[in-house]
């Protein structure tokens, strides 16, 4: 995973072979808490539609449309740190 300077994570990956064993949310409680000791008010993503209860388990709410990227539909969700 990976966060840019204006709180938008990406390339969130695990690989499938280490998949269910909850990495994928320390990767996300991790960047979240990085976010946090920055100061961040919120940080973002853009979530393919398969993995919305992901996040949203985490805390993160949608927002806008959905919206196609490499032909993969997506929807952007936050999480406010306020």
């Amino acid at each position: 995973g990976r966060m840019l300077e204006d709180g938008h994570i990406g390339r969130i990956a695990v690989l499938i072979s280490h998949r269910g064993k909850g990495l994928g949310t320390s990767i996300m409680e991790a960047l979240v808490d990085e976010a946090r000791l920055r100061s961040f008010s919120r940080v973002y993503l853009g979530a393919q539609v398969h993995a919305l209860d992901f996040y949203q388990k985490l805390g993160f709410e949608p927002i806008g449309e959905r919206y196609e990227e490499v032909s993969i539909e997506h929807q952007t969700m936050q999480l406010s740190l306020n």
